[in-house]
């Protein structure tokens, strides 16, 4: 990626935030972290300052906003979300 390129992400299954924290110093903006988790969003809030975290199941966000507006749509998924 060079200089000039910004390329956008959003984040499902967000956990403490290990995915996105290297996709941000790789030079990625991120548009939202998502988890169903009360402790992972509050850890998300803490490792990501001014960023969109929603914690909600992932079927329940509204991404109508993002549209044509985000490169990679990425997630953590674990052994309780393997049915997604």
């Amino acid at each position: 990626m060079n200089e000039e390129t910004k390329y956008t992400f959003l984040e499902t299954c967000g956990g403490c935030g290990g995915l996105s924290s290297g996709l941000i110093k790789s030079g990625f903006t991120p548009l939202l972290l998502n988890d169903i988790e009360k402790d992972c969003c509050e850890t998300l809030k803490l490792n990501h300052n001014n960023i969109n975290i929603i914690c909600s199941p992932m079927e329940d966000l509204d991404l109508t906003n993002y549209i044509d507006k985000v490169d990679l749509l990425c997630g953590g998924i674990h052994t309780i979300c393997q049915s997604f």
